[in-house]
């Protein structure tokens, strides 16, 4: 039975792309016929920040094919930290950007939220906030893959903790930070059911 929770700042932030959903997987599905014969891209370690002109082009065309956002696949070890956080009585909101360049992206995210949440929360229900920047939202905890959206929550919450997901692309991302818990999978789940209840008793 979840804690009993009569506080409304209890709230964990839950990112989607690469959180939630399996973002990269998707991508890969969609990317995958767009590549030259033989070519190998691991789609789970790209660095978005530093691809050559013709792989960012590849990026937007798949996310702009109408049912990206939507069809996304589940990425289990978010849900994994979504049922701990709902356990220790936490307040969901579940947190992403807005892509301001793919409209559509807006109302599939509502999608994919109404088909992989809604049975799983149920009745505790959740709030959803999508942001252009996700570095004013308050939480006790933020459960995010992607660095350049920590850091800048971590700078304006000086008492936030962070369980990231584990990716290639955020092996080395914050090396011994002690507000950052990387996740790669279940062994990690007690240390950050830990750090969870820490936030959550503050």
């Amino acid at each position: 039975m979840p804690i009993q929770n009569d506080s409304l700042d209890k709230i964990a932030l839950f990112d989607m792309d690469g959180t939630l959903a399996d973002f990269a997987g998707g991508l890969q599905a969609v990317m995958q016929p767009m590549q030259s014969p033989g070519e190998q891209c691991d789609y789970d370690s790209y660095d978005q920040d530093n691809e050559p002109d013709f792989m960012k082009a590849r990026r937007r065309a798949a996310k702009n094919q109408p049912g990206f956002w939507r069809d996304l696949p589940p990425h289990q070890p978010g849900f994994d930290l979504l049922a701990a956080a709902v356990q220790i009585g936490y307040r969901i909101t579940i947190f992403t950007k807005a892509p301001m360049s793919q409209p559509a992206a807006l109302s599939e995210k509502l999608q994919w939220c109404h088909q992989h949440l809604n049975p799983v929360l149920g009745s505790c229900g959740y709030q959803m906030a999508m942001v252009s920047e996700k570095g004013y939202t308050y939480g006790r905890i933020l459960v995010d893959d992607f660095p350049g959206y920590i850091r800048p929550w971590l700078k304006n919450r000086p008492r936030g903790q962070v369980i990231m997901p584990a990716h290639g692309y955020n092996n080395d991302a914050f090396g011994s930070q002690d507000r950052v818990l990387r996740y790669t999978g279940k062994e990690d789940l007690p240390a950050a059911m830990a750090v969870m209840r820490d936030a959550f008793q503050r």
